[in-house]
């Protein structure tokens, strides 16, 4: 019984996200990201996030980038990491600022750089991040004792 109706269902968000529609690609992303209803599969989760995420929505750029980051479903790559990050950081998302002050600080992937690490840092915590403002705590007295 539940079957037929959870394919009914992703039936219905599939012919929406065909149509355009940003929530349904989203939806459908966190669907085949975590299996729910339907068998995992990351490249499809990729695919319907990278859809949302080139519409504006920051959930799914955000979880393309950590897609990107950690290699889930798509080759890991950090160049890509960033950019999805900075998308989704630059309308306000604190979650992906801090993953730019990860990715900085420790060089993951791209050149240390503890100035660009703290820029974002500052972001997050501005917004209440406290694992942000802790990490801009240690560049700070990192850069003191330069």
């Amino acid at each position: 019984m539940y079957r037929g109706l959870i394919d009914e269902i992703v039936g219905w968000f599939q012919n929406a996200a065909e149509q355009g529609d940003s929530i349904a690609q989203k939806i459908l992303g966190d669907i085949y990201y975590g299996g729910k209803g339907v068998p995992q599969n990351y490249s499809l989760a990729a695919q319907f996030y990278r859809e949302a995420g080139d519409q504006g929505d920051m959930h799914s750029q955000k979880k393309l980038a950590d897609m990107y980051r950690f290699g889930n479903g798509v080759g890991r790559d950090c160049d890509e990491a960033l950019k999805w990050y900075m998308k989704a950081a630059s309308q306000g998302d604190i979650e992906s600022a801090a993953e730019l002050g990860d990715m900085y600080y420790g060089g993951e992937g791209i050149p240390q750089n503890y100035t660009l690490a703290a820029k974002w840092y500052q972001m997050a915590a501005d917004q209440g991040d406290e694992e942000a403002k802790e990490s801009l705590e240690e560049i700070r007295d990192l850069l003191k004792r330069r």
